[in-house]
């Protein structure tokens, strides 16, 4: 259920990445973030096959639980933002990458904390069929997610390089030749975890079937979604532990090392970047929406996937 829990803050995340965590792959934020409660609906049947009754259900959840996030979570989001500029004015330190590692942390758990009802609910609604159906996406879901491991050692090298020179450039724009070579060395030292975080989520994702088939009350569901989601360390095996602490270690450590050779432009790229950000989610705290984008007149109709028949927006 990667979409449905939002934005999965994992213990690498950096302060370069902050304004990814906050935008989708869209041009325009304020689009994008507009048009959340269609997208997550969406998303949702992609995983369920939903049902009428519970597609109805679920949009008046979504709705809710984006007037939440637009009026409550923004603002703070801003104030963060805003923060990251004035930390990033200067050279990194490990006490600004801990401190954005707990920032992004207590969002997330507020997240999460919200919308497990509403996620428990759905999830305790699905029938058998439903329940095959979710367990083959998410598997479908790991099988793309990790088929570079299935690449020669040459290529998935190259592979693991090339996007983390893209999640930089994010932050940063086009990157300089020492620190693209700083990046190449730094994986090259670097273990792979690929096939670890693979076995890990694999053994998750079944043990969750597993579970809401053996149909669990409403307070067992949040429980065991809030054990997985917000403690997901006391599921994993030692090696997996260690290995995650290790990648940790040496992304804080590449982190600093990139921002200390950025160049005055690379760091007018980033404020801007992230002022940007700032500005639009202000605006977006101040829209208030008549009713949820939903079923907007000026707007088409939008059809989901399903067993069920005329299922339209």
């Amino acid at each position: 259920m990667y979409s449905v829990t939002a934005v999965r803050v994992t213990k690498n995340i950096t302060l370069w990445l902050i304004s990814c965590l906050l935008i989708s792959s869209c041009s325009s934020l304020q689009f994008a973030y507009n048009q959340l409660d269609w997208l997550l609906l969406n998303r949702a049947d992609h995983y369920l096959d939903l049902t009428s009754p519970q597609t109805s259900t679920l949009k008046l959840e979504i709705a809710d639980l984006h007037h939440w996030h637009r009026t409550t979570q923004l603002p703070n989001y801003v104030v963060l933002l805003n923060n990251t500029i004035k930390r990033s004015s200067n050279p990194i330190t490990q006490a600004d990458l801990i401190w954005a590692e707990e920032q992004l942390k207590q969002h997330y758990v507020e997240i999460i904390e919200q919308t497990l009802p509403a996620i428990s609910t759905v999830l305790r609604s699905l029938d058998q069929q439903q329940l095959k159906y979710l367990a083959d996406q998410l598997a479908d879901d790991l099988e793309e997610r990790y088929e570079y491991l299935t690449y020669s050692t040459h290529k998935k090298l190259d592979y693991r390089i090339e996007k983390a020179v893209e999640q930089f450039e994010k932050g940063y724009g086009d990157l300089t030749g020492q620190q693209q070579d700083l990046i190449t060395g730094q994986i090259k030292n670097m273990t792979d975890i690929g096939a670890l975080s693979q076995d890990n989520r694999t053994r998750i994702n079944l043990e969750l079937i597993r579970f809401l088939a053996a149909q669990p009350s409403q307070a067992e569901t949040e429980n065991y979604l809030r054990a997985v989601w917000l403690y997901p360390e006391h599921h994993y095996t030692q090696t997996y532990k260690t290995a995650l602490e290790q990648a940790k270690t040496s992304y804080f450590h590449l982190t600093q090392r990139i921002h200390d050779l950025a160049t005055a432009e690379q760091i007018d790229f980033l404020h801007d970047q992230l002022s940007g950000y700032s500005a639009d989610l202000t605006a977006l705290t101040l829209t208030t929406k008549e009713t949820s984008s939903m079923c907007q007149s000026d707007r088409p109709s939008k059809k989901f996937r399903s067993r069920a028949q005329g299922k339209y927006c």
